[in-house]
């Protein structure tokens, strides 16, 4: 499945489960929290926290055609958070 498909973003736990949420619920779940953009190597990672759980995070990775994005807690990505 591609990251994104008829309006629904899929996504990957830190267990490795695989689920999915639509656009629209994901815009109104979800708050930017960090970007880190290297556009001359094709890198974007972004990072939104769930509004109603701020210690839910949700890391969407691009890499060139390379898509992926993993929800997890706070403690998962915070070496790399605390680098932003």
């Amino acid at each position: 499945m591609s990251l994104v498909e008829n309006g629904v973003l899929a996504y990957r736990t830190a267990s490795n489960d695989t689920f999915s949420i639509s656009l629209d619920s994901f815009e109104l779940s979800f708050e930017p929290v960090a970007e880190v953009e290297f556009p001359n190597i094709e890198q974007y990672t972004y990072y939104y926290k769930k509004v109603d759980s701020p210690d839910t995070i949700m890391c969407i990775r691009i890499a060139g055609n390379n898509l992926r994005s993993t929800l997890g807690s706070y403690s998962l990505f915070e070496k790399r958070l605390a680098a932003i």
